[in-house]
């Protein structure tokens, strides 16, 4: 029977959120991914550190954000992303971020595609 964390992560539809990005979460061989578009800000980076910890909470130590299709961040959401990476590492688990190409120093810290 499927545990509530494994029906999150086998759904392909995305997740709903009040602002203008999506966000969607799937299982790539033993690591959980999180895939977002749109916009990272205050109301999104929520929903994303949500979907993070589902994919942990349903047994996942490593966990990718793909951030490649990302528009735009705002400085909250930028800061809500290292507060999860922090707390994610704190607790022994792995977050690797995939920046956008064209970031341009905005995602310090985190991998750029192809890297």
């Amino acid at each position: 029977m499927e545990t509530k964390h494994e029906a999150v992560m086998n759904d392909p539809r995305p997740l709903p959120l009040r602002d203008s990005a999506t966000v969607f979460s799937q299982v790539i061989n033993t690591h959980g991914c999180v895939r977002a578009r749109g916009d990272l800000t205050r109301r999104t980076a929520d929903q994303l550190r949500g979907t993070v910890e589902a994919l942990r909470h349903g047994g996942f130590s490593h966990v990718v954000v793909d951030l490649r299709e990302l528009r735009s961040t705002d400085e909250f959401g930028l800061s809500s992303l290292k507060a999860t990476r922090t707390a994610v590492e704190a607790a022994g688990d792995r977050l690797t971020v995939l920046a956008p190409r064209d970031a341009a120093g905005t995602f310090d810290g985190f991998t750029p595609p192809g890297q």
